[in-house]
């Protein structure tokens, strides 16, 4: 992958934030807003502690020089043309969960400027026991100090809690190793990313079509996997499968936003890209270009989880093994993904179910009977129903949900970090 590559990941990978008025020489707390239609894309940034040593005129270089609150005004720029660029303090750009904004150059084509920087992730408040270095320090917070562990701390403002999913705690707490197996220091956990790729994704949370592709559930959920899976590396072999897999007529998230629909073909499995590994933080961003890695048209979860079982029954059953559901849709090919996880949870893999989108388009029924069927609905037991032989359902498919449910990046950030904090094998 080209450094321009992985640059252009850290830009479409970010929250949805303005960064306008987070000057690079200031030390203050500041409320960052999209002026988007996205909900909860505003919280509070921990601005830089410090003064800048930058120098005090515009450098068009990407950054905020002069300290105005404005990324190279005054320079030179083509029209449509888009850059990677950083609002903050200089000697925090790409550390830690910091990442950069995304600016295009607006105008004609003879008077023409850079417009805001849009999309930075920018310094925050450092979550006690998150093992992320949210200020951008270069220091990840010390220990958790949190009662009754780090799987249980607050999340980001607007998170609801560190689950991300209005309190539900996804299973009943830690269990030592989310799902059948022991677990056994040296031994990690697997658990297999499951990700919907359906052309729905372009979309924000909202279910408008972005004019910012860093906007898109696309983007903002590979920021989320990407930013979570760095403090795990040791403690979870994590894979990733994405579904269905790309085929013939698969589009890009550009050629999406352009108006372009997918027409692969119908209902196809997925495709598992990672299998799980320790240290996958790395392996699994070099994979996932939110420009490059393709939508696809059809969302067959059951065969997605079908892929997934098969991968995970190839690893030992005395390791606990589980999926990680992230889908922002409905099924929509008949290939029964409540039996399917009925029969994973049979044999002994729990599936994490987690849905993103706040505009209508999940199928709330089936997800609640998901999770239970994964066994890791909210206080599982509780609200499922066993079948016969230990195949669960919801017992009210219409009601509470069940399944985590998130609405943006913070959000989904929390969930993740939540499950994983869950399924780790901690000494």
């Amino acid at each position: 992958m080209t450094t321009r590559s992985i640059q252009r990941i850290a830009i479409l990978a970010a929250a949805t934030v303005t960064s306008l008025g987070l000057a690079a020489c200031t030390g203050e707390t500041a409320t960052h807003s999209s002026g988007g239609t996205d909900p909860g894309d505003e919280w509070g940034d921990a601005g830089p502690s410090g003064p800048s040593t930058g120098p005090a005129v515009e450098q068009c270089n990407g950054l905020d020089d002069d300290a105005d609150g404005r990324v190279d005004e005054g320079c030179p720029c083509a029209a449509g043309a888009r850059q990677a660029c950083w609002p903050g303090a200089p000697e925090r750009r790409g550390v830690g969960a910091c990442r950069d904004g995304q600016q295009v150059c607006v105008g004609t084509v003879e008077f023409t400027e850079w417009g805001p920087c849009e999309g930075a992730t920018l310094p925050s408040t450092e979550i006690p026991g998150s093992r992320v270095d949210e200020d951008c320090d270069g220091l990840v917070g010390g220990a958790c100090t949190v009662p009754g562990g780090c799987g249980t701390d607050a999340g980001p403002p607007g998170g609801g809690g560190h689950d991300g999913g209005g309190g539900h705690d996804g299973g009943g707490g830690y269990d030592g190793g989310g799902g059948g197996g022991t677990c056994t220091p040296g031994s990690p956990p697997a658990m297999l990313i499951v990700l919907d790729r359906t052309q729905s994704m372009h979309r924000n949370p909202a279910g408008d079509t972005p004019t910012n592709p860093a906007r898109s559930k696309w983007a903002l959920a590979i920021s989320a996997i990407e930013g979570i899976l760095p403090a795990f590396d040791a403690s979870i072999a994590f894979g990733l499968e994405l579904f269905p897999r790309e085929a013939p007529g698969c589009v890009t998230l550009e050629q999406r936003l352009a108006g372009t629909r997918a027409t692969n073909a119908a209902c196809e499995a997925g495709e598992v890209v990672l299998g799980p590994t320790t240290g996958a933080s790395s392996l699994i961003a070099a994979r996932l270009d939110p420009l490059v890695t393709k939508l696809c048209n059809t969302t067959p979860i059951g065969l997605g989880l079908g892929t997934a079982g098969a991968t995970l029954s190839g690893i030992s059953s005395a390791r606990p093994r589980s999926i990680l559901l992230i889908t922002d849709g409905r099924e929509t090919c008949d290939s029964r993904p409540v039996e399917e996880t009925q029969a994973l949870a049979a044999a002994g893999v729990k599936t994490y179910v987690v849905a993103f989108d706040e505009s209508g388009g999940i199928d709330e029924r089936r997800l609640n009977n998901l999770a239970c069927a994964g066994r890791t609905a909210r206080s599982f037991p509780s609200g499922c129903t066993d079948e016969g032989g230990e195949r669960y359902s919801a017992s009210d498919p219409a009601g509470p949900r069940l399944f985590r449910f998130v609405s943006d990046e913070a959000q989904l950030a929390a969930a993740l970090r939540a499950i994983a904090a869950e399924v780790e094998c901690r000494p």
